[in-house]
């Protein structure tokens, strides 16, 4: 991805029940237009579909320590991640990163 080419998650832990993947690790990563880097444990919960497509992705990290690290805003990150450099039809759209991170640090 351009905006962080570097990302890289380390996985420490996977537990599958049916159709659900828990995932536990650590990611590390450069956000190209600050050079800000960040480093952080996440966990993944994936649901999946018959043919192990992923159908549901929840990822949970402490938002408001990896917007201090990036040194940016929520609301300049989904302006990127929508239309900066890299973004496009393989890039998700995050019209609502600002309601997900004020939602989080209540």
């Amino acid at each position: 991805m351009a905006t962080s080419p570097d990302l890289h998650m380390r996985v420490d832990t996977i537990i599958a029940d049916g159709a659900t993947v828990a995932v536990e690790g650590f990611e590390t990563a450069t956000l190209a237009a600050t050079n800000a880097s960040y480093a952080m444990p996440v966990a993944l919960f994936i649901t999946v579909n018959s043919t192990g497509q992923i159908t549901r992705l929840h990822n949970h990290w402490d938002t408001q320590s990896y917007f201090t690290r990036l040194q940016i805003t929520p609301e300049a990150l989904a302006e990127i991640l929508t239309n900066g450099p890299g973004s496009g039809a393989n890039l998700v759209s995050y019209p609502d990163l600002r309601d997900a991170y004020h939602h989080n640090t209540e």
